[in-house]
């Protein structure tokens, strides 16, 4: 019988600490250990500590909030060794994912990875140069779901990467495979120069999710009251892309006490785009704005990139209790609802030049639909479309 290898100092050091989770012996947080691997970049040991956690048929809610954390410090640590450290992991995370699935009952602590590939995306993002990430695009299958997202996670914070022959290639890949993500560009366009990082406006990830304060949200101040004697009808038309107009906002309709509406009305006649403003979807038969007087309805002139960043923001948070589509999906996401808004097919150029034909607003009201828990929990966007009589209507709301 072949002797069994003795474990060095260290090894047995890894074997104690997830004895003592098993064992229920270790206190909250990450372990004191581990903390001296990550500070002294041992991503060989933070490494082993995960795929033993990862490999835990029943974990308890510390284990996976540790391993959250730890996969999230790790992945921040900057290095080719802790990139390729981050992607066996989450090789093994996706793998097990099945076994897990079948153990979820009602004390389930839930996934490693509450957002799966997308969060591992975003914590390399996070944490990584660009020279260090865009190599992996080059052997990149289509079906790479943590490639994918990582491309876009790149364009979002880089702005560019049109240029980079790699990205190019696996972008190209995404395109002939119909991958969901496939047809967004590789470059920041006018209408997201919201998001450019020296903004600083971005949401941040944090191991739940993404966290972002209302401060991140577009805010515009000029207020669009319209003619306070504004005669106008305005009666309810059919909107084929009504439902794609909420695909910012499904958290909003799905598992939670939240609503979202979305309309097209037709007006009895053209109205000027300085006149469209809160006196003009006052007069809107519209759940959301029911029981409000002109005294109850605010509204506020917006751009494009305004909306866009609100759709791509609400997308990305994803509203009370759950942690959003993460930064790629979000994008597109913000797309195929500014598209449905603004009435535009095509290529993203139409979709950019419908949209700023537009105008926008953004509103609130005094109503009984919209639950006033938190003013960034009730959102309300409206458009007049450029033959200024067809109005839509995209709002939602949500407790906490």
């Amino acid at each position: 019988m072949a002797a069994l290898r003795r474990l060095s100092p260290t090894e047995k050091t890894v074997q104690r600490v997830l004895a003592s989770f098993r064992n229920r012996a270790t206190r909250p947080g990450t372990p004191r250990p581990v903390l001296k691997w990550l500070s002294s970049g041992r991503c060989d040991l933070v490494e082993e500590l995960l795929l033993g956690l990862v490999t835990t048929r029943r974990p308890t809610y510390e284990m996976v909030k540790v391993f959250r954390e730890v996969l999230q410090r790790l992945a921040r640590m900057r290095g080719a060794d802790s990139v390729a450290a981050v992607l066996r992991v989450a090789d093994l995370a996706r793998a097990t994912a099945a076994d897990r699935a079948a153990d979820h009952g009602p004390n389930s602590p839930g996934p490693w990875l509450r957002n799966g590939d997308r969060d591992v995306a975003a914590w390399l993002c996070d944490g990584q140069k660009l020279d260090r990430l865009t190599p992996l695009f080059a052997t990149a299958a289509p079906d790479d779901e943590l490639a994918a997202c990582l491309l876009h996670e790149a364009v979002l914070r880089h702005g560019d990467l049109g240029s980079n022959a790699e990205a190019v290639g696996f972008a190209a890949r995404l395109r002939g495979a119909g991958h969901p993500l496939g047809h967004l560009p590789l470059r920041l366009l006018e209408t997201e120069r919201w998001y450019a990082p020296e903004r600083r406006l971005e949401p941040q990830y944090v191991h739940d999710g993404y966290s972002a304060p209302y401060e991140s949200r577009p805010r515009p101040s000029r207020a669009a009251d319209g003619p306070p004697d504004l005669e106008v009808l305005a009666v309810e038309v059919e909107w084929p892309a009504a439902r794609r107009a909420q695909q910012a906002f499904p958290d909003y309709r799905i598992g939670t006490d939240g609503e979202a509406e979305s309309r097209r009305y037709l007006l009895d006649r053209p109205l000027a785009p300085e006149a469209f403003g809160a006196s003009t979807l006052v007069r809107l038969p519209a759940d959301c704005l029911s029981g409000a007087g002109p005294e109850q309805v605010r509204a506020w002139r917006a751009g494009t990139e305004d909306v866009w960043a609100l759709l791509y923001v609400e997308s990305l948070t994803g509203g009370p209790y759950h942690h959003g589509r993460g930064a790629a999906y979000s994008r597109a996401a913000a797309w195929e609802a500014l598209a449905a808004l603004c009435d535009a097919t095509g290529e993203f150029a139409d979709i950019e030049e419908a949209a700023t034909g537009c105008t926008w607003l953004l509103f609130a009201a005094d109503s009984g639909w919209f639950m006033q828990v938190d003013e960034s929990l009730d959102i309300g966007i409206a458009a007049l479309w450029p033959d200024h009589r067809n109005v839509v209507l995209l709002a939602a709301t949500d407790s906490d």
